[in-house]
C-alpha cells in the first residue's frame, strides 16, 4: 500500500490536511480538503486532526502487532496516548 509519505498536518484554517511545514507551500502536497458543508467548525476541526494523524496511527499499530515484550507494549501504550491527545486536538 502506498500513501503520501511525510509529515501530515492540518492547515491553520482547518481547510486541508497537508504535508507541508507551516508557512511552506512549495514542495508540498494537500492530502485532503475538508468539508465545511454542514459540519460544526469543532467536526471539521476534529476531522481534519483525525485525518492528519493516520499515518501515525498506522505505523504504531504495525509496531504494536510487531512487538514481543511487556516493556515494548508499556512504551508504544505511551505512544498511543499522545497520538490520541494530538487527534483530539490536546497540546503536548
Amino acid at each position: 500500500m502506498k500513501w503520501t509519505k511525510g509529515n501530515w498536518r492540518v492547515a491553520d484554517d482547518f481547510s486541508e490536511v497537508t504535508t507541508s511545514p507551516v508557512g511552506v507551500l512549495e514542495g508540498s502536497k494537500c492530502i485532503c480538503k475538508i468539508s465545511f458543508f454542514d459540519k460544526t467548525t469543532k467536526e471539521v476541526q476534529a476531522n481534519a486532526r483525525l485525518i492528519a494523524t493516520a499515518p501515525e496511527m498506522l505505523e504504531l499499530l504495525k509496531q504494536i502487532d510487531e512487538s514481543m515484550s511487556i516493556r515494548e507494549l508499556d512504551e508504544l501504550l505511551i505512544k498511543a496516548c499522545d497520538i490520541i491527545k494530538k487527534a483530539e486536538g490536546a497540546n503536548g
